[in-house]
């Protein structure tokens, strides 16, 4: 049993690890690097600020978005994707911890949570942030984007974007209906509750 603990706290480690230390692929973990390249190409930053070794809601995005592999193949055509990890305890003198205040200074956000994501443009304006956290938005929120600063719409963007579309309409029936399941079964459940009590209320008058 100690050394099943043990192994498991090891993983935890190396997970905790690679998950503060190691950017995503493709991702830049400097402002200062990600603006230049932005407006050598002409093209939107994603800023993310993220902390998915302590943070639940992180860590999720994480794993259904910024670790996606065809979101970051098709998507990094079209952006500058910025990485700002966010430790729990963070050494206010790092060079990531001043691109954050220098990012707060900008107004590029509102709170100090976290994930927080904004989408600007190479001359430091704000253009949009995503709706949701799910590839879609994202995706959709890099060409409104795109639009914002007079590029000319991309068919390889608007196709990608067509076709997760597509994927997230059939996993939002899926999420409705299992919603829908769960609200007949706490109706049901009540039912039955009900009749259990009634039936010992009666029980007892019979006593």
């Amino acid at each position: 049993m100690k050394k099943l603990m043990s192994v498991f706290s090891v993983l935890c480690l190396v997970f905790s690890m690679a998950t503060a230390d190691d950017a995503p692929r493709g991702w830049l973990t400097s402002l200062a690097e990600a603006e230049a390249k932005a407006e050598q190409q002409n093209l939107p930053i994603l800023i993310l600020v993220s902390g998915p070794e302590w943070c639940g809601p992180c860590r999720m995005l994480h794993r259904t978005v910024v670790t996606d592999k065809d979101f970051n193949k098709t998507l990094q055509k079209h952006a500058v994707f910025l990485y700002l990890h966010q430790p729990r305890k963070a050494d206010p003198d790092s060079q990531t911890a001043k691109d954050i205040r220098e990012c707060s200074s900008r107004k590029y956000f509102t709170s100090g949570g976290v994930p927080r994501y904004i989408i600007v443009s190479p001359d430091k304006k704000v253009l949009g942030t995503p709706k949701r956290r799910t590839v879609m938005d994202f995706a959709q929120a890099i060409a409104d984007a795109q639009k914002k600063m007079g590029l000319e719409e991309n068919a390889d963007l608007q196709s990608f974007i067509e076709k997760v579309s597509k994927d997230q309409k059939k996993l939002d029936k899926k999420l409705e209906k299992l919603k829908s399941k769960k609200k007949k079964d706490k109706k049901a459940d009540k039912k039955k509750e009900k009749k259990k009590s009634r039936k010992k209320d009666k029980d007892k008058d019979k006593d």
